[in-house]
């Protein structure tokens, strides 16, 4: 063989050689290549959804002030929804720790009591990923929308057969019926969407310069201060009341006459857990607010007065009487009674720490 030939299968070899090094060095760049956009893309990932964790969480505090604040899932307006503690376990119940779903992942909320404060512990979960929250919030209770109106019914309105004034606006979550023979002079808003107030009974009682465990009847006399009757409460004729009456059962007003009642400062004059009911009420005052939890039925009515509002979470039912006069005072929402509320306060946040 020459040594031109041999040459020639020499640089043959080399060149093989060095392509072969050229494709595994090629195939070692792609391969680190893949594997850094891999990881890149990976590890955004996890970013992505580490920082979406995040944010769930802080939807999750923001919802538990809307429950706080509005409607809870127990169905209290008054901002008194509790859960059971971090971290239980989310569960159906109104009490359990709520878990809702949003955009790729979902949010646990806890919300616990702390002293004067509200303690709300928040937990975004997005895949494997789990982000936790917490902050101390402070309820401010606001003016109920319903004191805003002269009768306010969370069911409907009837004057059915009746005469006299209203002066202000009404409004019901069903209907205002049989309205022509009041002289309205105001607006009537059906189908209203205005919360229905909630009243803390035991706050009064806790106030309260007198309590009655069981049934109490009013006789004719002048009564004074807050009386907080566990029980139905009665008003006989001529009784004059400087004060509040609260009752956890009905108050009755069945065939009374010269009932007087003047309640102090911004104080409600009569507030029943059940029903304020009465036939036949005459010639009677009353100054301030009127509320039940279930309905207000005031049937005969005849020649009274009322200088202020009557807001009931049911029916109201001014039937068969004569002579009503009734105006709505502004001081109601301006200087609202305590123990109130129907979804419209505000809550403030102080201490926001990732957990």
């Amino acid at each position: 063989m020459s040594h031109f030939g041999c040459c020639q299968k020499r640089e043959k070899g080399i060149a093989l050689i060095l392509t072969l090094i050229f494709m595994v060095s090629l195939v070692i760049i792609v391969a680190a290549y893949l594997f850094m956009v891999t990881y890149d893309t990976r590890n955004a990932g996890a970013q992505f959804n580490n920082d979406k964790a995040l944010y769930l969480a802080d939807a999750g505090l923001n919802k538990a002030v809307w429950y706080l604040t509005n409607t809870a899932p127990d169905g209290s307006t008054d901002g008194s929804w509790r859960t059971t503690a971090y971290p239980a376990n989310p569960g159906a119940n109104p009490t359990d720790p709520q878990q809702e779903s949003l955009g790729d992942g979902t949010y646990t909320i806890w919300v616990e009591t702390s002293g004067s404060d509200i303690i709300v512990t928040a937990q975004g979960t997005v895949g494997n990923i789990v982000r936790t929250v917490r902050e101390t919030m402070t309820l401010a209770s606001g003016v109920p929308e319903a004191f805003n109106y002269v009768h306010f019914s969370g069911g409907k309105i009837d004057f059915k057969d009746s005469s006299g004034t209203v002066n202000g606006n009404l409004a019901a979550a069903v209907t205002v019926d049989n309205e022509g023979g009041i002289t309205i002079n105001g607006t009537i808003t059906e189908g209203s969407s205005v919360p229905v107030p909630s009243v803390d009974l035991a706050s009064y009682a806790a106030i309260a310069g007198t309590t009655v465990i069981g049934n109490r009847t009013f006789t004719s006399g002048t009564y004074n201060g807050i009386w907080y009757v566990d029980g139905r409460a009665t008003i006989n004729d001529n009784v004059t009341f400087n004060g509040t009456i609260i009752a956890t059962g009905n108050i009755v007003l069945t065939n009374t006459d010269n009932f007087m009642s003047n309640p102090a400062s911004n104080y409600p004059a009569l507030v029943s857990g059940g029903r304020i009911t009465g036939n036949k009420l005459a010639t009677s005052t009353i100054n301030g607010l009127l509320f039940a939890a279930t309905s207000i039925d005031i049937d005969q009515g005849s020649n009274n007065t009322v200088n202020g509002s009557l807001i009931s979470a049911g029916n109201i039912g001014l039937t068969k009487g004569s002579g009503w006069s009734i105006t709505y005072d502004s001081d109601l929402a301006d200087n609202p009674p305590p123990y109130f509320s129907a979804g419209s306060g505000s809550a403030s946040g102080d201490g926001w720490q990732e957990i």
